[in-house]
C-alpha cells in the first residue's frame, strides 16, 4: 500500500478489503499479474454502496483505487472481489 492512512486486509489472490481516510487514491500490491477483480465502494457513515468497474492487475500486481468522492473527511471502504 502507497499509503500510511489506509488498512488493508486480505487473503492473497481471493479477497481484500481497504479503509481509506478521506478517500483519495490508493495503489495495492495484490501479486501476480493478470487476475481481475470487482470493486465496490462503502460509505461507513450511510452505508451506501458505490459499484466499481471491474479492474485488470497490472504486471506488476498493483491495482489503482480511486474513492467516489474526494470531499475531504469522506472516509470509504473497499471491496474487491475476484
Amino acid at each position: 500500500m502507497d499509503r500510511k492512512d489506509a488498512y488493508c486486509l486480505g487473503k492473497t489472490g481471493d479477497i481484500y478489503t481497504v479503509y481509506l481516510f478521506d478517500g483519495g487514491t490508493a495503489i495495492i500490491d495484490v501479486g501476480g499479474s493478470g487476475g481481475s477483480y470487482t470493486i465496490s465502494y462503502h460509505d461507513p457513515v450511510s452505508g451506501n454502496r458505490v459499484q466499481g468497474e471491474a479492474a485488470v492487475v497490472t504486471e506488476n500486481g498493483q491495482l489503482r483505487l480511486t474513492a467516489p468522492s474526494a470531499t475531504k473527511g469522506k472516509d470509504w471502504i473497499v471491496l474487491l472481489q475476484s
